[in-house]
């Protein structure tokens, strides 16, 4: 997104400079392009999937997963 967003936070706090802020979200892509951070597929019927978040994550044992990473798994082998 280049323009804003209804979902798009705003700041974080204690982040006077907007430092983080501007890292977590515009870094990724090219200068004034927004990241929210969801994992998402378009189907061949241009429907969209959202696999879940790619910033929200489990920890176990020093090993990052996140729920996208979870939620493929379960999409792979639960039948529709």
């Amino acid at each position: 997104c280049r323009q804003a967003f209804p979902s798009m936070p705003l700041y974080f706090l204690a982040d006077e400079d907007c430092a983080r802020y501007r890292s977590t979200y515009f870094d990724h892509f090219e200068s004034g392009v927004w990241r929210h951070g969801d994992h998402a597929e378009i189907t061949p019927r241009h429907g969209v999937v959202i696999h879940g978040r790619s910033d929200a994550t489990l920890n176990p044992g020093g090993v990052r997963i996140g729920t996208a990473d979870i939620y493929n798994v379960l999409d792979a082998h639960v039948p529709d």
